[in-house]
């Protein structure tokens, strides 16, 4: 009877740890999941607002060649052009190493876009808007298209890991619930 107590006792404990392990192991995957997430998000949203500067940028330089705008407002839209590209060169450095291709892409956007605003600053608007619509959009989309397959990709890692941490806790809770009362009853 002691004996059965004793492998009994053993094996609780072996059943305690192999879940705590499996929680952690879930736990990590979440955290790993969710920095590539947030990566992917933050990408995307700078991708975004990077092509809207650069669109801004060079309607300013059109409207001063118009006469329409001082040149004074087309260099701060170019400026705030090349702060949303720095942006997003901050956060292609801070890439986790799963993402190397998406980094790849974005960081084509950022060459075309710098080298477009270079052109507009030389006042080739023509060279500058070709650019922007030969380069930049097709380069764009093909980013923004990667990074949305890696959100997705990720939310659905999260999504699993979260759903195997609940089967889990709900074998936890029924040793805990059944199988610790029954050895206290065997041990009694």
């Amino acid at each position: 009877m002691v004996a059965v107590s004793v492998a009994g006792g053993v094996g609780m404990m072996l059943v305690a740890f192999a879940l705590a392990f499996s929680n952690a192991a879930s736990a990590r995957e979440i955290a790993e999941s969710s920095q590539e997430l947030q990566w992917a998000n933050a990408s995307a949203g700078a991708s975004a607002v990077s092509r809207a500067a650069l669109n801004q940028a060079l309607v300013f330089t059109v409207d001063v060649a118009l006469g329409v705008a001082t040149e004074e407002a087309a260099e701060i839209a170019r400026t705030e052009a090349y702060s949303t590209l720095d942006t997003l060169g901050t956060y292609v450095r801070s890439a986790p190493d799963q993402n190397r291709s998406e980094v790849t892409e974005v960081e084509n956007l950022i060459m075309v876009g710098t080298s477009a605003l270079s052109l507009m600053e030389e006042k080739n608007i023509r060279e500058a808007d070709t650019l922007l619509t030969r380069d930049f959009e097709p380069a764009y989309k093909i980013a923004t298209t990667s990074l949305r397959d890696t959100q997705e990709a990720q939310a659905a890692r999260i999504e699993n890991a979260a759903s195997s941490a609940g089967r889990t806790e709900n074998i936890t809770r029924l040793i805990v619930t059944l199988l610790i009362p029954a050895a206290a009853i065997i041990i009694h």
